[in-house]
């Protein structure tokens, strides 16, 4: 899987340039040590030091891949690439971390080492690596002979990609080496990227509600009071997580919300693998003419570890989270559950969201 290309992607096609570095997602929430938490990297690809011909975006999908593609931007449509190179670590924290790439005595990259390399953009410029591919480097595997290969959920990626561009024919003709923006290598313009990739959301402290039920789309159809002023003026897809515990409809309440991927739920902590099937089930059934929102209702209550009876079709629904969503983790374009804990006497709901 050395270097299979990234066939390019429809939905990345228009994105602008940026002038630095952009962890796109949610950059305001600290990772592992100096990382920074975010759904997926985005960087300008800097030509020559200072031409934003482009970008790169780095992001792990559920897949257990690690995209990368490399774009130039329409405004810089003169420009085009003829090589890429690429090195990414998977390590605990982001500390200096471009030690762990290819680099000489005196800190520089070596480019020749880059273990991902392609010279054809025919199908894209880019790769998609395996979480377990060989070329990932970890952090000093020798040392533990049982140390996980590859990258995990949880850990930084550190990163450095360099392209060779060029323009014009003839007189005209200028090539420039480039590389996705970032921090840079000691005694080199060349840089490189470090992130945590996730997708845990920043909430409030407290959260005023009410909810609708059915919902139309969902077990409950939330409203939320985001100025404590008394006027619903924002809405949300929820669902219920106790069957036998009521809540009143159009009632305003005060909740504090959780995400559901805290490692320290205060209520409704089913486990991590329960709350990842749930998370897998809002993310991949929605109400349709195949599937209802009992239907659907029902298979999270399942997950809850409540009691129920389930048809043919939420059992469909059931049987696929077990099989294909145990370690389901939200990454770029997925919506997450987000607990809303009032007391024990009122019943617990989450409502959904793409942070």
């Amino acid at each position: 899987m050395k270097n299979k290309p990234l066939m390019k992607l429809s939905a990345l096609a228009a994105m602008a340039i940026l002038v630095a570095v952009a962890f796109v997602g949610l950059p305001t929430t600290a990772g592992n040590g100096d990382c920074v938490l975010a759904s997926h990297a985005e960087v300008t690809l800097l030509a020559g030091q200072d031409i934003p011909v482009g970008t790169v975006t780095v992001w792990p999908d559920h897949d257990h891949n690690i995209n990368v593609e490399y774009e130039i931007s329409e405004e810089y449509s003169e420009w085009s690439i003829t090589e890429i190179h690429f090195a990414i670590a998977a390590l605990d924290d982001c500390t200096e971390c471009y030690k762990h790439l290819p680099i000489t005595k005196s800190g520089s990259p070596k480019v020749g080492n880059f273990y991902y390399k392609l010279t054809d953009g025919t199908e894209g410029w880019g790769f998609v690596i395996p979480f377990g591919d060989e070329g990932i480097i970890n952090e000093d595997p020798e040392e533990d002979d049982e140390a996980e290969i590859g990258f995990q959920w949880g850990e930084c990626l550190c990163f450095a990609a360099h392209a060779v561009v060029e323009k014009g024919e003839g007189d005209s003709y200028q090539t420039q080496t480039g590389w996705g923006q970032g921090e840079p290598f000691p005694k080199s313009w060349a840089m490189y990227v470090c992130f945590e990739p996730g997708k845990l959301p920043t909430l409030p402290e407290s959260i005023i509600f009410k909810g609708t039920s059915p919902g139309g789309s969902s077990y409950w159809a939330f409203s939320f009071d985001t100025n404590g002023d008394g006027v619903a003026d924002a809405s949300y897809l929820g669902w219920c997580l106790q069957q036998y515990v009521y809540m009143y409809p159009n009632t305003w309440y005060t909740a504090t919300p959780y995400s559901s991927y805290d490692d320290d739920l205060p209520a409704y902590d089913f486990g991590a693998e329960a709350w990842a099937k749930i998370n897998w089930i809002i993310n991949h059934y929605h109400p349709d003419s195949t599937y209802s929102i009992t239907e659907i209702q029902t298979a999270i209550w399942y997950f809850a570890g409540q009691t129920v009876s389930p048809n043919a079709d939420s059992l469909h629904i059931i049987d696929d989270a077990d099989e294909f969503g145990e370690d389901f983790y939200p990454t770029w374009g997925d919506d997450i559950a987000i607990i809303l804990w009032v007391s024990a006497s009122v019943q617990g709901t989450f409502y959904v969201i793409d942070p």
